[in-house]
């Protein structure tokens, strides 16, 4: 029970908004949440913990929409769980269907492998595409000058 309170209070100063910053958008509070995700899930599957499974994988579902949210950023927000859900769902149909095994054992590996491969994708994805940069590019000029 204090792990489960432990998880949730680690999501949700993850998940609070900061002001913009000159550096960059909230990508490294993604990028964190995203790794205690995923730590949740491996640390499930190597014990005995069937509720670390599910909360890494909440985690990963919610953690980044909710984090667009707390910053106001709503269609990221839905693009984001779009992409979490909608790509591990595809890559893993993808897996099963290049399966070849005529027993279909086999196949829910090569599924499972699939939709590993989809979810490390969409990870990559949210924080390098769909979070916004904080920062103001410098706009380019052109000036002409001369001397009298």
């Amino acid at each position: 029970m204090r792990t489960s309170a432990c998880v949730v209070a680690v999501a949700a100063l993850a998940a609070r908004p900061t002001a913009a910053r000159a550096d960059g958008g909230y990508a490294e509070r993604m990028i964190a949440i995203d790794a205690t995700a995923d730590t949740l899930i491996v640390a499930g599957l190597v014990s005995e913990h069937d509720w670390a499974i599910y909360a890494g994988l909440a985690s990963y579902a919610l953690g980044g929409p909710i984090l667009h949210a707390a910053h106001d950023e709503w269609p990221r927000a839905g693009v984001s769980l779009g992409v979490r859900v909608g790509l591990p769902l595809a890559t893993g149909a993808l897996g099963d269907a290049i399966c070849v095994d005529d027993t279909g054992i086999r196949c829910i590996g090569s599924a499972a492998i699939g939709a590993a491969l989809g979810m490390l994708a969409a990870q990559i994805i949210d924080p390098a595409v769909i979070v916004e940069d904080a920062a103001d590019p410098t706009p380019a000029m052109l000036t002409i000058g001369g001397a009298f």
